[in-house]
């Protein structure tokens, strides 16, 4: 009991510890957490992207639906967050709303080339 307890606290602290450095320091968080990822673009669904996320057809598909996007060419941005959540830009293009996902989306593009 004592043992699991110890070993439950140590990786709290750890996490915590983490999570504290990350916060103060970029080269920290570099190591730490993971960039955003482009799965979508434009309705074109980037496989090898996918591959290397290890995000499945079917997590993409749940995370459409939940965006209310039903046809994959509806779909303008579909991005894997570092926190681990898919954020799906659908619907007309809007210049100013287009504007901020490029700019997030830019460099995933060039990463995926």
């Amino acid at each position: 009991m004592v043992e699991s307890s110890l070993s439950l606290l140590t990786l709290v602290l750890l996490q915590w510890l983490v999570s504290a450095l990350g916060a103060r320091s970029s080269a920290v968080q570099a190591v730490v957490d993971n960039p955003p990822v482009l799965l979508i673009h434009n309705g074109v669904l980037l496989e090898a992207a996918l591959r290397q996320a290890r995000v499945s057809h079917a997590t993409l598909d749940q995370q459409m639906r939940s965006a209310g996007v039903l046809d994959l060419k509806q779909v303008r941005f579909a991005v894997l967050e570092s926190g681990g959540t898919i954020s799906v830009l659908s619907g007309e293009p809007d210049s100013e709303r287009d504007a901020a996902a490029l700019a997030v989306a830019s460099p995933l593009l060039q990463a995926g080339r």
